[in-house]
């Protein structure tokens, strides 16, 4: 029996109904509740008209085309969030991740891009939302309001979500009969490396490939209920810091629930509040806690600086989308000792590639060489520049091997949402399996008896300065923790001599003062000269998405020379 979600789900509310499968400082949602919230939300969808077509299970013809209809979600962390994606299955339709940062325009794009037959949205979006619905080519046919204290008044022909649950009837008999492993999970990309695509998986190979299931515990037709009754008895409780938006996020709160487990959602979802997501993990006794690299381990380790907590109940801490700098990873190291931390590698159009988890590495490897070597998960591989051919790893003796793709075979996606050119370039077919090859540079390296795989970063974050090409992450990582900059993000700058030249944009601790030949001479000990920066631009905050990943456009706006400044453009301001 191939995993799909709303049978797994259902059987662990039969299993555990009184269990708590969602948390808020207000609030409770057990396994029963959700069980009967997300029934109401799949049939409200069916009454609408929203539900798919029968699923082939042959391998589809046309893999960028998705048979299930989509239901946007619009909204901030919320309860409803997780509802609203695990409904929309049980009504053979699929979530859609939306990003609340966009403007009107970029959410047309999305929307049209998509043609979703839902939105659920929060109140607070309301402006957005009401600027883009004319702008749409197909109008959504249910469009549900989950409310906050923004105040706006309801769209018209908008439905409160509260009352659609309170008066939805029963899911039919017959939509539960078709429920599929192939029906699809769709998550669009961030769009950091262009616009927003939307990757299409079947549920059975993104419950296996990005949330860690093993299908063999589903051994036939009955098995999902014998499996919901050998959970273990104290499953996780997660705390995911992240926007649901981010794949991070919801993944982990899936991968939680498919271990009978229970969602933690701290006080103030709307934004990241460091001192509330460390106050959730003491009332919530939170298990784990994922967050994205340093952006949001430096703001949680002032907060504790200011009033320490021992947080016994943690047990790790899973960063995703960024790694965490040697310097950060020590100092959560220290504060929590009892922590195993981890750093997880993976993207959207792979699942969960490659860990890391923190410790000393093997002698003669840097700290930070060895913030970067990965333990390979199954099916993860590295193909050529062509992606024609595998790097096979090195032998016994080299310690490393060339710089390729990082991609992953097997359980993977089936292509990107209405795009078949896209689709052919990310997921080719080699030698009879179909990859998905990522934007990760990487190579294998060996360290002692162990073979890793050591990442570079995107290619899309490269520079080319004179030929040389520098990957931002690795400068960003060194760079990073000086002791006067509490957040930095690394650029490709023009420059006259070179065409790039690495560029940092840098905010300071208060008080502090930085040039830039104080930045090159502290990078100097673990940096190549060429990597070094030839511009630097203070700044009062760094800009980074709501999941912490850099936004490199905005980084590369501040390294632009300005025709009124009387410097050149390679030096320091």
């Amino acid at each position: 029996m191939e995993p799909h979600f709303p049978t797994l789900f259902d059987a662990i509310a039969r299993a555990r109904p009184d269990r708590p499968a969602m948390r808020t400082p207000d609030r409770t949602t057990t396994w029963a509740d959700l069980a009967r919230r997300t029934d109401a939300f799949g049939a409200a969808l069916v009454e609408a008209g929203i539900v798919a077509p029968p699923v082939a299970a042959a391998a589809p013809t046309e893999p960028w085309r998705c048979p299930n209809p989509r239901v946007a979600l619009y909204m901030h962390n919320h309860p409803a969030y997780l509802e609203a994606m695990v409904g929309a299955w049980k009504a053979r339709a699929t979530g859609m991740n939306v990003n609340y940062r966009y403007r009107a325009t970029e959410l047309v794009d999305l929307l049209n891009d998509a043609e979703p037959e839902a939105v659920v949205y929060h109140q607070a979006f309301t402006p957005t939302l009401s600027e883009a619905l004319p702008r749409l080519a197909h109008r959504p046919r249910l469009i549900l309001r989950v409310p906050d204290d923004s105040g706006h008044p309801l769209l018209p022909g908008a439905l409160d979500y509260e009352e659609v649950l309170a008066g939805a009837g029963a899911l039919p008999d017959e939509v539960r009969a078709a429920w599929s492993h192939e029906d699809r999970y769709v998550v669009f990309t961030g769009g950091t490396t262009g616009t927003p695509k939307g990757v299409l998986w079947r549920q059975s190979d993104f419950a296996v490939s990005a949330l860690g299931f093993h299908p063999g515990e589903l051994a036939d037709e009955v098995g999902a209920e014998a499996w919901a009754a050998s959970l273990p008895d104290a499953p996780p409780i997660t705390l995911p810091a992240p926007p649901f938006m981010h794949g991070a996020a919801h993944w982990n709160a899936l991968a939680a629930w498919l271990k009978g487990g229970t969602v933690i959602l701290p006080e103030h979802p709307e934004r990241f509040d460091p001192d509330a997501v460390l106050d959730a993990v003491e009332w919530g006794e939170a298990t784990a806690l994922i967050i994205v690299g340093d952006a949001f381990a430096r703001p949680l380790l002032e907060a504790d600086r200011r009033r320490h907590r021992q947080l016994p109940s943690l047990r790790h801490l899973l960063t995703g989308g960024a790694i965490l700098s040697p310097s950060v990873k020590s100092e959560l190291a220290e504060r929590w000792p009892h922590l195993s931390i981890v750093d997880v590698l993976g993207s959207s159009e792979s699942g969960r590639q490659a860990v890391h988890r923190h410790r000393a590495g093997p002698p003669g490897m840097t700290v930070e060489a060895e913030a970067r070597a990965f333990r390979p998960g199954a099916g993860t591989v590295i193909v050529n520049d062509a992606a024609d051919a595998l790097i096979e790893p090195p032998p016994e003796g080299r310690p490393s091997s060339e710089v390729g793709w990082l991609a992953r075979s097997g359980r993977v996606p089936l292509g990107y949402l209405g795009h078949p050119g896209r689709t052919a370039g990310t997921f080719p077919v080699l030698g009879g399996r179909r990859l998905a090859v990522t934007g990760d540079r990487a190579r294998y390296r060996r360290s002692g008896d162990r073979l890793n795989i050591e990442l570079l970063g995107r290619e899309s974050a490269c520079i080319n300065t004179g030929g040389e090409k520098v990957f931002a992450e690795e400068v960003e990582e060194r760079l990073a923790h000086h002791p006067s900059v509490v957040d930095l993000v690394v650029a490709p700058a023009e420059d006259a001599r070179f065409g790039q030249a690495v560029g940092a944009v840098a905010a300071l601790r208060p008080g502090a003062r930085l040039s830039l030949d104080e930045l090159r001479e502290f990078g100097r000990a673990h940096l190549a000269d060429y990597k070094l920066p030839r511009r630097l631009v203070l700044v009062d905050q760094v800009v980074r998405s709501p999941s912490g990943k850099p936004d490199y456009p905005w980084a590369r706006a501040q390294l632009a020379p300005d025709p009124s400044e009387p410097h050149a453009p390679n030096e320091s301001v």
